[in-house]
């Protein structure tokens, strides 16, 4: 998982600048296996780190700040089987404009932009590429998000439980 962080922020590197960008990662091996490509995961990170800038830049926003967060969390079944899972979490947080609610499920509709201001070049297909991805991972998106604080976490079953929901 780290790998995939560390080259999409490499190749989003221009987009970054000039805003504070903190990435916290869990030590490597405390990180359980995945099935994944390493090439979709990518993928992933372009796409919302490349969206915080965007909503950071189009808006001025002062002090534009990312922060991106990798971590195991364990899960309980909710059954009688006691069973413990875990689940990778990525969340990337950004100190933008925000998303608002009506808005929080059309984003991931395809060709649907809210890049409007010349800023950037929109097909509307990125948060689309992701719910794709994420999903054949069996995994889930959750986005929260106020004016000032939009957290997208991306949350991806470990081997031991990966397409049990």
């Amino acid at each position: 998982m780290a790998d995939s962080l560390t080259e999409a922020v490499a190749l989003v590197k221009s987009s970054l600048r000039g805003v504070d960008f903190e990435m916290v990662l869990p030590p490597r091996d405390s990180v359980p296996g995945i099935f994944a490509d390493m090439t979709e995961l990518v993928q992933i990170w372009i796409n919302l780190l490349q969206n915080a800038c965007d909503a950071l830049k189009i808006e001025n926003t002062p002090n534009p700040a990312i922060h991106v967060e990798c971590r195991v969390e364990k899960i309980s079944s909710k059954d009688q089987t006691s069973h413990t899972t875990r689940e990778i979490l990525v969340s990337v947080t950004d100190n933008g404009p925000g998303v608002p609610k009506d808005l929080h499920e059309k984003i991931f509709r395809p060709n649907f932009t809210t890049k409007k201001k010349g800023l950037s070049f929109g097909l509307g297909l990125g948060l689309t590429i992701v719910r794709r991805i994420v999903d054949s991972y069996g995994g889930r998106i959750r986005l929260e998000s106020v004016p000032g604080h939009t957290v997208f976490t991306i949350i991806i079953p470990t081997i031991n439980n990966h397409g049990k929901n």
